[in-house]
């Protein structure tokens, strides 16, 4: 095998370790000490946290290890779920909380610091159980498409309407293995990156709590 055949595993292996340390890590920080202690951005966080760590363990971790190749087909449908029910989760996450952080950020500051909606926790386990259920039945229509579709256009289609919805964005239809990778790297950046920018969020706002 020479330098070049390295270079993709060693990237994968890469991000799926930092991948797995940073999300474990956003999910111990997120954990309070005690219930009373619960706030909105624990659970977000920590939902976050599982999200990504869904595809850093049954979806980046098995790829690295180059087992899927001798997987059954019948794993590569496990396989498949886990990646976009994960991936769809956690981008969902990510917009509640972008909503809760602007909530506080604008709207309590115009209100004198008052409680923002997104501080109420029922609301946001509703939110994020209506997300998971999304997610799950978006995933499965989906996946019926894929089993049923065996031409090449259908397959494009599928891949350029997930990516769309993924990352509210218009894109061109390439080659299918080209947009497959494209997407697998994305994902992998994604989850291997986004908890370590939480993480050091959450670190300048501690250091100006206690300013």
């Amino acid at each position: 095998m020479n330098t070049n055949d390295w270079i993709k595993p060693l990237i994968r292996a890469s991000m799926c370790f930092f991948g797995i340390l940073g999300n474990n890590w956003l999910a111990f920080r997120s954990i309070p000490k005690s219930r009373s202690q619960l706030r909105t951005n624990d659970i977000l966080f920590v939902n976050l946290a599982v999200s990504n760590l869904i595809t850093n363990y049954l979806v980046d971790l098995p790829d690295t290890i180059d087992f899927v190749v001798h997987w059954t087909g019948r794993y590569c449908t496990v396989f498949s779920f886990c990646s976009n029910l994960s991936e769809t989760s956690s981008i969902l996450t990510t917009m509640f909380i972008t909503m809760y952080w602007h909530q506080k950020l604008v709207g309590s500051l115009k209100r004198g610091g008052a409680p923002v909606q997104m501080d109420n926790l029922h609301l946001i386990t509703a939110l994020l159980t209506g997300s998971w259920t999304f997610a799950n039945i978006l995933n499965q229509s989906f996946s019926d498409c894929m089993e049923q579709s065996s031409s090449q256009n259908a397959r494009q289609a599928y891949e350029m309407v997930y990516l769309t919805l993924a990352n509210l964005t218009t894109i061109t239809i390439y080659d299918s293995t080209i947009v497959a990778e494209i997407i697998s790297y994305i994902g992998g950046t994604y989850t291997c990156l986004i908890p370590y920018m939480y993480l050091h969020g959450m670190k300048k706002l501690n250091c100006s709590s206690r300013g």
